[in-house]
């Protein structure tokens, strides 16, 4: 029989409650929670994963903005130490938008920094063994007006490389060509017969149509 002080220390519940309690214990099934049962160590990995390839995309985007800017300034020595800290291995990617940044920055380097030219590093740069393999030397429009490059392009392996080096290469080619018109247009205003010959027609044209609006 109970006494007075047992009866004071038992504690009393619901009806409800203990019920539930019963049936808890009668029909235990235990459930899997993924709460508690997930490999804290994978997710570490899967979102440490995450975010260096986040951080990676914020670089690589930075970086090209970089070396963007040092190009269209002309500060060489800024652009070769971009490429000295982002060496040709960190810019593998499956877009092929940016596979050929890296080149690109690369042979621009080497054809505009004072001590490239000097050395002429860009002709050892693209060097090309005679194996007959298609290379593009010039561009001829269908007046027959030709351009000659000072570089070749190897028209070999996979096109969507060789296409976008020689897209660059005609770029780069009619930039100088099209500076070096202007120039001797400034030079001779008064005698432009001589002008006309020594210089393709389509740049002419587009220098002229340059003058003629600078000066309205």
């Amino acid at each position: 029989m109970l006494k007075k002080g047992d009866i004071e220390k038992c504690h009393f519940v619901p009806l409800s409650s203990l019920e539930r309690v019963i049936d808890m214990v009668e029909n235990y099934n235990p459930e899997h929670d993924h709460r508690c049962k997930r490999n804290l160590l994978q997710l570490q990995l899967e979102g440490s994963s995450t975010e260096n390839n986040l951080r990676q995309r914020k670089w690589r985007h930075k970086l090209h903005a970089a070396m963007s800017r040092a190009i269209y300034a002309h500060d060489w020595d800024k652009l070769l130490y971009l490429l000295k800290k982002s060496p040709i291995w960190e810019h593998d990617t499956n877009r092929l938008d940016q596979l050929p940044i890296y080149t690109r920055a690369m042979t621009i380097l080497l054809m505009y920094h004072p001590y490239a030219k000097a050395q002429s590093l860009l002709s050892e740069y693209f060097h090309m063994n005679a194996v007959g393999l298609p290379i593009a030397k010039a561009m001829i429009s269908e007046d027959g007006e030709t351009i000659e490059w000072k570089h070749s392009v190897l028209l070999d392996g996979p096109a969507e490389m060789w296409l976008l080096g020689l897209e660059h290469m005609m770029r780069v080619v009619l930039r100088e060509q099209l500076i070096q018109t202007r120039l001797a247009l400034r030079k001779c205003r008064y005698q432009r017969e001589q002008w006309i010959n020594d210089w393709p027609g389509q740049l002419g044209i587009t220098c002229s149509k340059v003058s003629f609006n600078k000066g309205l």
